[in-house]
Protein backbone atom coordinates (compact mmCIF):
# COMPACT_ATOMS: atom_id res chain seq x y z
CA UNK A 1 0.00 0.00 0.00
CA UNK A 2 2.79 2.35 0.86
CA UNK A 3 4.59 1.84 -2.37
CA UNK A 4 1.41 2.42 -4.31
CA UNK A 5 0.81 5.98 -2.50
CA UNK A 6 4.50 6.84 -3.34
CA UNK A 7 3.81 5.86 -7.07
CA UNK A 8 0.41 7.74 -7.22
CA UNK A 9 2.45 10.88 -5.56
CA UNK A 10 5.36 11.06 -7.29
CA UNK A 11 2.99 10.07 -10.51
CA UNK A 12 0.27 13.28 -9.76
CA UNK A 13 4.07 15.71 -9.15
CA UNK A 14 4.88 14.57 -13.14
CA UNK A 15 1.55 15.60 -14.15
CA UNK A 16 2.03 18.74 -12.52
CA UNK A 17 5.04 19.18 -13.52
CA UNK A 18 5.43 18.10 -17.42
CA UNK A 19 3.91 21.78 -18.46
CA UNK A 20 6.59 23.94 -16.98
CA UNK A 21 9.12 21.23 -18.36
CA UNK A 22 7.78 21.89 -21.68
CA UNK A 23 7.62 25.70 -21.26
CA UNK A 24 11.09 25.26 -20.07
CA UNK A 25 12.59 23.78 -22.93
CA UNK A 26 10.08 26.01 -25.07
CA UNK A 27 12.26 28.59 -23.78
CA UNK A 28 16.24 27.38 -24.02
CA UNK A 29 15.39 26.51 -27.17
CA UNK A 30 14.80 30.11 -28.50
CA UNK A 31 17.33 31.47 -26.12
CA UNK A 32 20.00 29.25 -27.67
CA UNK A 33 19.29 30.00 -31.06
CA UNK A 34 19.14 33.95 -30.31
CA UNK A 35 23.19 33.66 -28.75
CA UNK A 36 23.98 31.52 -31.54
CA UNK A 37 23.18 34.20 -33.84
CA UNK A 38 24.17 36.86 -31.51
CA UNK A 39 27.79 35.57 -31.21
CA UNK A 40 27.92 34.67 -35.34
CA UNK A 41 27.07 39.00 -35.44
CA UNK A 42 29.61 39.65 -33.28
CA UNK A 43 32.29 37.47 -34.21
CA UNK A 44 31.71 38.44 -37.98
CA UNK A 45 32.22 42.41 -36.72
CA UNK A 46 35.01 41.92 -34.82
CA UNK A 47 36.66 39.12 -37.61
CA UNK A 48 35.98 42.43 -40.27
CA UNK A 49 37.46 45.05 -37.89
CA UNK A 50 40.43 42.67 -37.26
CA UNK A 51 41.59 42.15 -41.01
CA UNK A 52 40.16 45.18 -42.15
CA UNK A 53 37.91 43.30 -44.89
CA UNK A 54 34.16 44.54 -45.23
CA UNK A 55 31.88 41.44 -44.48
CA UNK A 56 28.43 39.99 -45.52
CA UNK A 57 25.78 38.75 -43.22
CA UNK A 58 23.56 36.34 -44.53
CA UNK A 59 20.53 34.68 -43.51
CA UNK A 60 17.77 32.65 -44.71
CA UNK A 61 14.24 32.67 -42.74
CA UNK A 62 11.30 30.19 -41.98
CA UNK A 63 11.78 26.91 -40.44
CA UNK A 64 14.98 26.45 -42.40
CA UNK A 65 16.57 28.98 -41.24
CA UNK A 66 20.45 29.72 -40.99
CA UNK A 67 22.63 32.60 -40.40
CA UNK A 68 26.21 32.79 -42.52
CA UNK A 69 29.07 35.88 -42.67
CA UNK A 70 31.73 35.97 -45.21
CA UNK A 71 34.65 38.96 -45.56
CA UNK A 72 35.72 39.88 -48.87
CA UNK A 73 38.25 38.53 -50.52
CA UNK A 74 42.17 39.80 -49.36
CA UNK A 75 43.38 41.93 -52.07
CA UNK A 76 46.34 41.06 -54.76
CA UNK A 77 48.50 42.98 -56.57
CA UNK A 78 47.92 46.55 -54.95
CA UNK A 79 43.99 46.33 -55.99
CA UNK A 80 41.40 47.60 -53.63
CA UNK A 81 39.46 45.10 -51.91
CA UNK A 82 36.12 44.11 -53.44
CA UNK A 83 32.97 43.66 -52.25
CA UNK A 84 31.80 40.51 -49.87
CA UNK A 85 29.91 37.83 -51.31
CA UNK A 86 26.89 36.46 -50.01
CA UNK A 87 27.59 33.25 -48.01
CA UNK A 88 25.45 30.41 -48.82
CA UNK A 89 24.92 29.64 -45.15
CA UNK A 90 22.58 26.69 -46.49
CA UNK A 91 24.91 24.19 -47.52
CA UNK A 92 28.49 25.74 -45.74
CA UNK A 93 30.78 22.66 -46.19
CA UNK A 94 30.03 23.19 -49.91
CA UNK A 95 30.80 26.58 -49.31
CA UNK A 96 34.01 27.83 -47.85
CA UNK A 97 33.64 31.37 -48.20
CA UNK A 98 31.78 31.45 -45.21
CA UNK A 99 34.79 32.98 -43.51
CA UNK A 100 35.89 35.83 -41.70
CA UNK A 101 39.36 36.38 -40.56
CA UNK A 102 40.05 32.38 -41.06
CA UNK A 103 36.81 31.29 -39.10
CA UNK A 104 33.80 29.81 -40.00
CA UNK A 105 30.42 31.81 -38.96
CA UNK A 106 27.39 30.15 -39.41
CA UNK A 107 24.38 28.81 -37.50
CA UNK A 108 23.36 26.09 -39.95
CA UNK A 109 20.13 24.68 -40.96
CA UNK A 110 18.33 22.57 -38.19
CA UNK A 111 21.04 23.53 -35.24
CA UNK A 112 17.99 24.41 -33.61
CA UNK A 113 15.05 22.17 -34.17
CA UNK A 114 11.75 23.98 -34.12
CA UNK A 115 12.88 27.55 -33.41
CA UNK A 116 12.17 29.75 -36.85
CA UNK A 117 13.25 32.97 -37.93
CA UNK A 118 10.29 35.27 -39.05
CA UNK A 119 12.14 38.09 -40.32
CA UNK A 120 15.78 38.42 -41.07
CA UNK A 121 17.46 40.60 -43.79
CA UNK A 122 21.42 40.31 -44.56
CA UNK A 123 23.71 43.75 -44.22
CA UNK A 124 27.30 44.62 -44.82
CA UNK A 125 29.98 45.54 -41.78
CA UNK A 126 32.50 47.85 -42.53
CA UNK A 127 36.05 46.56 -42.25
CA UNK A 128 37.27 49.80 -40.17
CA UNK A 129 35.08 50.75 -37.98
CA UNK A 130 32.59 47.88 -37.55
CA UNK A 131 29.72 49.96 -38.49
CA UNK A 132 26.67 48.69 -40.56
CA UNK A 133 27.10 49.95 -44.51
CA UNK A 134 24.41 50.95 -46.97
CA UNK A 135 24.73 49.45 -50.21
CA UNK A 136 26.55 52.96 -51.28
CA UNK A 137 29.01 52.51 -48.69
CA UNK A 138 27.28 54.80 -46.10
CA UNK A 139 26.95 54.36 -42.26
CA UNK A 140 23.15 52.35 -42.38
CA UNK A 141 20.51 53.87 -39.62
CA UNK A 142 19.56 50.21 -38.37
CA UNK A 143 20.07 46.66 -39.71
CA UNK A 144 17.22 44.56 -40.41
CA UNK A 145 16.22 42.81 -36.99
CA UNK A 146 16.35 39.17 -36.55
CA UNK A 147 12.96 37.56 -35.10
CA UNK A 148 13.64 33.82 -33.72
CA UNK A 149 10.28 32.40 -32.62
CA UNK A 150 9.92 29.02 -30.01
CA UNK A 151 8.74 25.95 -31.77
CA UNK A 152 5.54 26.64 -29.66
CA UNK A 153 4.79 30.32 -31.13
CA UNK A 154 5.13 31.67 -27.43
CA UNK A 155 8.49 33.06 -27.42
CA UNK A 156 10.11 35.19 -29.55
CA UNK A 157 13.64 36.86 -29.45
CA UNK A 158 14.94 39.92 -31.14
CA UNK A 159 18.02 40.10 -32.36
CA UNK A 160 18.92 43.36 -33.36
CA UNK A 161 22.19 45.88 -34.82
CA UNK A 162 22.78 48.85 -33.98
CA UNK A 163 24.08 51.27 -37.04
CA UNK A 164 27.41 51.12 -34.93
CA UNK A 165 27.24 47.39 -35.87
CA UNK A 166 26.43 45.99 -32.13
CA UNK A 167 24.08 43.48 -31.85
CA UNK A 168 21.69 43.32 -29.27
CA UNK A 169 18.60 41.13 -28.33
CA UNK A 170 15.34 41.76 -26.66
CA UNK A 171 11.40 40.74 -26.64
CA UNK A 172 9.17 42.20 -28.47
CA UNK A 173 6.14 43.55 -27.21
CA UNK A 174 3.02 41.38 -26.52
CA UNK A 175 5.28 38.40 -25.59
CA UNK A 176 6.26 36.84 -22.71
CA UNK A 177 9.44 38.26 -21.33
CA UNK A 178 12.64 35.77 -20.63
CA UNK A 179 15.34 35.69 -17.57
CA UNK A 180 18.50 38.22 -18.79
CA UNK A 181 17.04 39.45 -21.99
CA UNK A 182 15.21 43.10 -21.76
CA UNK A 183 11.83 43.91 -23.66
CA UNK A 184 12.03 46.10 -26.94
Amino acid sequence: IEVMVVVAVVAILAVVAAPAYRDMVDRFRVRGAADDVLSVLSNARAGAVKVGLDTQVSATTGANWCVGAASAAVPTGGNPAGAPAACNCAAPAANPACTVAGEQLVVPVGKHEGVSMASGAGFTYDGKLGTLLTAGGAIATAGTPIVLTSPSGKYDVRVGVTPLGQATLCTPAGKPAMAGIPAC
